[in-house]
């Protein structure tokens, strides 16, 4: 199988993030994807990928935290060049009220959902940028269209 682009994938170790990783190296695409915590997982899923044929990295990475993006992605450029698209997949909620939401429960989904997609694609796109070519997805939750109660 000729491999194709790289992508960039946040959250990679389960749920759509998996299937967005498992779906893309079946194609041929090259990937490499975050985890936050579920590193076991990550691995036996980047394991298995590369035990057939593809071709799959994945790191340790809180996209929270735009140092430790901004760090991964530098040295993903220098290693491996720039990728063709980014997957913005990371996400969470938090199922309170918002009159029972704590303020840092809201800071760390306003971390997680808003700037760690923005820390990702300013890390990356530059370099996407000077290649001339590339996609970004941003994949967002339902509740983008329609809240929740209260």
């Amino acid at each position: 199988m000729k491999l194709k682009k790289r992508i960039f994938v946040t959250s990679g170790d389960s749920g759509i993030g998996k299937s967005i990783v498992k779906k893309l190296t079946d194609e041929g695409y090259k990937v490499v994807f975050t985890y936050r915590s579920k590193k076991s997982y990550a691995l036996e899923i980047a394991n298995d990928i590369n035990q057939k044929g593809g071709c799959c990295l994945c790191f340790y990475c809180d996209v929270r935290h735009h140092e430790s993006l901004n760090n991964l992605c530098s040295s993903l450029i220098k290693s491996h060049g720039a990728p063709y698209g980014i997957i913005n997949n990371s996400g969470m909620k938090n199922d309170k009220l918002l009159i029972n939401t704590e303020f840092k429960d809201w800071q760390e989904i306003i971390d997680t959902n808003l700037n760690g997609p923005f820390y990702a694609i300013r890390s990356l796109l530059p370099s996407m940028i000077n290649v001339g070519d590339g996609c970004v997805i941003t994949i967002s939750s339902v509740s983008a269209l329609r809240g929740n109660v209260g």
